[in-house]
């Protein structure tokens, strides 16, 4: 069971942000939902949704970016779940799972990302 985040207002903070990461996604094709409270983490799934859907890495790093804003000293290029401590998880029907952190301890709010795999050709 997760621990509720000990931020106040937290729920707000997320919604805040549900708009941004929508257009974060429709720019890259995808449909990207919000699920669950927001009272711990903002989950949030991306759906490849047109043939010229951006890969994963792409999608998850302007998200990233929307969030964290640009590391000085990074290229756009770098990996950046180094920088994150993001651990990309394989779940069921191709789906991978990791957490964007929204502060370098990783303790404070984050992003619960999951992102479906793009189908090369139907």
């Amino acid at each position: 069971m997760s621990q509720r985040c000990a931020y106040a207002g937290i729920t707000s903070f997320y919604a805040q942000w549900v708009p941004m990461i929508h257009a974060i996604g429709r720019k890259h094709g995808y449909c990207v939902v919000v699920h669950g409270s927001m009272a711990t983490d903002l989950d949030v799934l991306a759906v490849p949704w047109t043939n010229e859907a951006a890969d994963a890495d792409t999608l998850a790093n302007a998200i990233f970016k929307l969030m964290c804003g640009p590391i000085p000293g990074v290229a756009d290029d770098d990996d950046w779940r180094a920088l994150t401590f993001s651990v990309i998880t394989q779940k069921p029907h191709g789906r991978r799972a990791q957490s964007i952190y929204l502060d370098a301890a990783c303790k404070g709010p984050y992003i619960d990302l999951s992102i479906m795999p793009r189908k090369e050709s139907l």
